[in-house]
């Protein structure tokens, strides 16, 4: 469905056409005229769109992710092959998808940010890979960013320098 390929994964969330190339070759989840074999439509599915479905909706790298999102990503991939009760056979496929990438809730780590292009861990460490997560911060991390000299001036004129450090915790409450 996208060309941004993140660990072998297609991030889902970045929907974009996708031109089919010729010649087509019929997978192997399509077992006759306008019949798919569901479960190995969901493994090829889940294998190209890496998702967790918890409590009915699904997630993927950056948050939830809407169902129809999902939809879409079906419709590309069967439409070569389905022409007839496509709509329908999508639903069909978005309810045994949620069966097949179904998960216990994710427990939140509060040792780790999920962030842009990685995971910081709240030792100093940071690493590129990415987990599937609730929620991701729309930020990335530069471990080279220079030192904001300007925003601390303004906290030094704000504020104590006991009440710095209590913001700076706070923030990183909310941060986890």
């Amino acid at each position: 469905m996208t060309d941004d390929i993140l660990d072998g994964v297609n991030e889902i969330n970045d929907v974009k056409p996708k031109e089919i190339p010729a010649p087509l070759i019929t997978p192997k989840w399509i077992i006759g005229d306008n019949k798919i074999d569901e479960p190995l439509f969901c493994e090829e599915f889940l294998k190209i769109h890496k998702l967790l479905c918890i409590n009915g909706n699904f997630l993927g790298f950056n948050g939830v992710v809407d169902d129809s999102v999902v939809r879409a990503c079906i419709y590309d991939m069967i439409k070569p092959f389905v022409n007839i009760g496509i709509s329908r056979k999508i639903n069909q496929l978005l309810t045994a998808l949620k069966f097949e990438a179904y998960s216990a809730e994710l427990i939140p780590d509060g040792n780790m940010i999920h962030l842009l292009n990685g995971t910081y861990y709240l030792n100093g460490a940071f690493t590129t890979e990415k987990k599937i997560c609730h929620s991701r911060l729309q930020v990335a991390y530069n471990p080279d960013a220079p030192n904001p000299t300007l925003f601390r001036d303004f906290l030094n004129d704000l504020l104590y320098p006991d009440d710095i450090l209590t913001l700076q915790e706070w923030i990183g409450y909310c941060m986890t």
